[in-house]
């Protein structure tokens, strides 16, 4: 057993010690394998010669027998058990080790066992501590926590640390359960929060005066507490929005739209939303009756496949347009819009159409881009993104009476994100979900450059 406070190898103690442990195993002769850390165990644990006599016999005998790690119990009464590797965090953290008074290399240690069958297999070493070392090990580790100063690496390694120890044979579950009670905070910092000014606002759309009730009660206890990190913050805000955007485009007669775009304002003063998003918000508030059906059912789908993006004029400066990105189900290697497709489009179209309509937007314009999975030779799949490309345009100038010369219609090949999928055989597999249309709309004439 190695401790991590042994006995300062100069002080009168320890010798006596040591040299009542070496005097017994020379007068005893044997248990000669007895390692430095056994014996200074011994030392550790026992109080009079007698005892130590006893202590010295039972280890020799113990020590000149064959050992399997998985039959024999290694925790000693009273001790625990924790792997080795324990003791290589802790080294990472800072914590010094002794032995005998010198220092000791912490390393991972392991076993060689057999198994049933009688075959040979190496598995992690443990070693064992003493509850006293525990509470060591646990107040250091809080004053480590209460400082403040750890690195997010650092940090990952006393969660290992705790996580070891909480699973450890012996071990005062108990002592360690209140451990992680007590520093949740520090061990679980979020270093990502939201202003007082945005959590209210947020809370204030599902009070009683409010007409939006997006349902964000339950999911701002948690974002009340913070993020642990900017992308779990962006995860949240997305959820948020999306479940925002849903309440103030939904049918009711009692929320008018210059309600809706109230809340839009509000999220915008508090800079939960941009000027971008905020633009775009109000752009589908006023074309909300574009995401109802002849029957009166509610698309938000549609609603959510369309973004605001900037675009670029020709001399460099920008204008705002409305993107529709949507997966159009293609037939492999085919450019026929099937009716499925035709109906998603229409939903865009329905949005153009209110926007043209509330706006009094006289010339529209469209960009269309047209992707397809990876399966097929580079130059075929082309081929057919541009058929794809001129299909839709095709569709649009059909359903909108739009000049042909406002429609630029592209194809873009091969998604490079199916690149990134799994092959069969060496071969890429039909994925629709790459075969996809991005629609770009404006009131302004765009120029060959992408918008973004």
């Amino acid at each position: 057993m190695k401790k991590f406070a042994s006995l300062d190898a100069s002080s009168p103690e320890y010798a006596s010690t040591a040299a009542q442990i070496d005097g017994l195993l020379k007068a005893l002769g044997g248990a000669q394998n007895l390692t430095e850390a056994q014996k200074k165990a011994l030392a550790d644990q026992t109080k009079t010669y007698e005892d130590r006599k006893a202590a010295v016999v039972a280890a020799s005998e113990k020590a000149n027998r064959p050992i399997n790690p998985e039959t024999i119990d290694y925790t000693k009464d009273g001790e625990v058990t924790v792997p080795s590797k324990l003791h290589v965090l802790l080294k990472d953290l800072g914590f010094g080790f002794t032995d005998e008074g010198q220092p000791f290399e912490a390393t991972a240690l392991t076993d060689v066992v057999t198994d049933k069958k009688g075959k040979k297999k190496t598995v992690e070493g443990t070693k064992n501590i003493s509850p006293e070392e525990v509470d060591q090990i646990l107040e250091q580790l809080a004053k480590k926590l209460e400082g403040g100063s750890l690195t997010p690496e650092k940090l990952a390694i006393v969660q290992r640390v705790l996580e070891g120890l909480k699973d450890a044979k012996g071990v005062d579950q108990q002592k360690i359960e209140d451990f992680l009670v007590q520093h949740d905070e520090q061990l679980h910092p979020m270093n990502v929060k939201w202003t007082p000014e945005q959590l209210a606002a947020l809370a204030n759309l599902d009070s009683d005066a409010s007409k939006a009730k997006p349902g964000l009660t339950e999911d701002m206890k948690k974002w009340s507490k913070g993020f642990p990190d900017q992308a779990t913050a962006d995860s949240a805000k997305k959820t948020a929005l999306e479940k925002v955007e849903r309440s103030l485009l939904i049918p009711k007669d009692d929320f008018s739209t210059q309600e809706r775009e109230a809340v839009v304002d509000e999220l915008k003063k508090t800079g939960f939303v941009n000027e971008d998003k905020a633009e775009e918000l109000k752009a589908k508030i006023g074309a909300r009756g574009a995401f109802v059906d002849a029957q009166g059912n509610y698309h938000p789908e549609y609603a959510f496949l369309i973004t605001l993006v900037k675009a670029s004029r020709p001399d460099g400066s920008k204008f705002s347009a409305f993107k529709f990105n949507s997966t159009i189900n293609f037939e492999t290697g085919s450019a026929k819009v099937d009716a499925n497709g035709e109906n998603v489009i229409n939903g865009f179209l329905n949005f153009v159409k209110t926007v043209k309509e509330t706006g009094n937007i006289t010339d529209t314009y469209f960009r269309i881009e047209a992707f397809t999975d990876a399966t097929g030779s580079k130059e075929k799949n082309q081929q057919v993104s541009n058929s794809r490309a001129q299909s839709v345009k095709k569709h649009i100038v059909e359903k909108t009476q739009t000049p042909e010369e406002n429609i630029i219609a592209v194809g873009k090949g091969i998604d490079p994100e199916a690149l990134n999928g799994p092959k069969v055989r060496g071969k890429y597999q039909p994925d629709v979900r790459f075969r996809r249309v991005e629609i770009t709309f404006s009131s302004e004439p765009f120029t060959p450059k992408v918008p973004s």
